[in-house]
């Protein structure tokens, strides 16, 4: 660390200098990453967030950051960018299921795609608690890396999404039932990963939702 001295009138002041990047002799992450990332910016280019209306690409670079800062490997940061590539993008390029799943295993391969088949509402025929039902047995079920993409998505959701919009007609409309899917995640997210930095801050943040919803209730 490189110190800097100041003067301020007779004081001298030895100011520590804060180095806020350091560079390493290799590479952070490899092209393939960089290849997702592209593929994700061209699938979702004309997305937008449900509620704020802005590009639906901060999302996925929200995720991916995410999973990155709580100690991901680069196969599940991958998997952050493109978890919404099925249900949401495929299906404007005419797509089915199964060719977008296929495609992702070609370009990602099978580790990637399986990553993102954990986290994707593959059947969306259901009603919505149907769906969330079998979304919820579905990450209870998947493996570690599963449930800390699913972390990261929700997280970013309700914290980015909810709680920055927590007026917004159509999420109080539907209130009841985002604290229910919430809380039955973030169960599942603090026991599977229990040293988990953001499934605590998940927990605290449905609790400020609930706390903002109860002191505003109609």
């Amino acid at each position: 660390m490189i110190n800097f001295i100041a003067v301020y009138c007779s004081y001298i002041v030895v100011i520590p200098q804060i180095i806020m990047a350091e560079f390493s002799t290799i590479p952070q992450y490899s092209q393939q990453y960089d290849r997702a990332v592209q593929f994700a910016l061209e699938a979702h280019r004309y997305q937008q967030r449900k509620y704020s209306r802005k590009p639906y690409i901060l999302h996925l670079q929200a995720v991916s950051s995410y999973v990155w800062l709580e100690g991901g490997t680069e196969a599940e940061a991958i998997a952050a960018w493109l978890h919404d590539y099925v249900e949401d993008a495929a299906p404007k390029q005419g797509l089915t299921v199964d060719q977008a799943f296929a495609k992702i295993t070609d370009k990602f391969g099978a580790e990637v795609a399986a990553i993102v088949r954990g986290c994707t509402e593959c059947d969306r025929s259901g009603t919505w608690k149907e769906r969330k039902e079998q979304y919820i047995q579905q990450i209870a079920a998947g493996s570690d890396s599963v449930v800390l993409v699913s972390l990261a998505d929700k997280y970013d959701n309700y914290t980015n999404g909810y709680l920055r919009e927590p007026f917004n007609p159509n999420v109080i409309k539907h209130r009841p039932r985002l604290m229910w899917f919430g809380e039955s995640l973030a169960t599942i997210y603090s026991e599977r990963l229990p040293d988990s930095w953001l499934a605590v801050q998940f927990r605290q943040n449905l609790d400020q939702l609930k706390a903002i919803y109860e002191s505003n209730n109609d």
